[in-house]
């Protein structure tokens, strides 16, 4: 993508270990969990999303996804280590009903202005799949 909020967040989640739990791929190349997970460029275009595979019978997987705030809450919660401890207890919290209308709404104004900040690289970082380990 095109967003330095983006690029900068992958960032800051690989400095705390994120590679070792999640993978992280642009959404212009359109990775295979992107297309399983029927997501379209647009939607990814739009807000950043996980795509978590679901144990089942070898290329069939179900996936699930989560958009957004939860995606970063989602991700928050994988780090490892105790050095994350504390984003890893603080994540779950997303899911109280007020707590997650809150994040929902900044995410979403921070994603709809978020050419308006400059912050990070203005191009993508992550490295295209044939690239990655």
């Amino acid at each position: 993508g095109d967003c330095g909020i983006c690029t900068t967040t992958v960032d800051w989640l690989r400095r705390r270990g994120a590679d070792g739990v999640l993978r992280f791929a642009p959404s212009i190349e359109q990775p295979r969990e992107m297309i399983a997970a029927r997501l379209t460029l647009q939607d990814c275009l739009e807000a950043a999303y996980v795509i978590e595979t679901l144990p089942g019978p070898a290329g069939a997987a179900p996936t699930r996804w989560f958009r957004g705030a939860a995606a970063i809450n989602f991700a928050l919660g994988r780090l490892p280590g105790l050095r994350n401890f504390a984003f890893r207890a603080v994540a779950p919290l997303y899911w109280l009903p007020g707590v997650r209308h809150l994040q929902d709404y900044v995410y979403a104004w921070v994603a709809s202005n978020r050419h308006r900040f400059r912050v990070g690289p203005q191009v993508c970082t992550v490295p295209p799949p044939k690239d990655r380990v």
